[in-house]
């Protein structure tokens, strides 16, 4: 028997994403976090709408879907676990762009399933912990206990090109 998520991580390899927006939407598909962000650059990558719909595909065949998030920013995609749709789109209506505000920035980092403490802590901020074989957690965490289970998963992937025990952050 194949392992799916092994397929659709090689097909997000593919893709030619960086790092960290690879590891974001796997953290997705593992079931580490039910939503994440990822960044699509048509000047880095290839012509935007081909990496949108392949993004999507892949997103269909993990049970997950993708939604556009801000083009102003770099073309942000919400990458999430069917069923969390709505919820993308009550933040989306309510706050428009992330960079509004630190009530935006927090509620953000809600979406995202970042520890209470680090909510307002976001991509945007360009703040990336790294450290311990893994270049990126999407966050700009207060501690290490608030890294910590992210690092843990995140070296996972790099190391083991698989997932811990799926779960989601709490």
């Amino acid at each position: 028997m194949v392992d799916t998520n092994a397929l659709l991580e090689e097909r997000l390899r593919e893709m030619e994403l960086p790092d960290n927006n690879r590891q974001d939407a796997l953290s997705v598909i593992y079931g580490f976090r039910p939503i994440a962000t990822v960044a699509l650059w048509p000047e880095v990558v290839r012509p935007l709408k081909p990496q949108v719909e392949r993004l999507r595909g892949l997103a269909q065949k993990a049970g997950c879907s993708i939604k556009e998030g801000w083009s102003d920013l770099g073309n942000i995609y919400f990458f999430m676990k069917q069923g969390y749709e709505e919820k993308v789109e009550d933040f989306k209506r309510r706050y428009g762009s992330p960079l509004g505000s630190d009530e935006a920035d927090a509620a953000l980092g809600r979406l995202l399933s970042y520890p209470e403490c680090c909510e307002g802590s976001h991509p945007a901020s360009g703040n990336r912990y790294a450290g311990k074989g893994v270049e990126l957690i999407p966050f700009a965490p207060c501690s290490y206990e608030c890294a910590k289970p992210w690092i843990d998963f995140y070296e996972a992937l790099v190391q083991l090109r698989c997932a811990p025990q799926p779960r989601q952050h709490q």
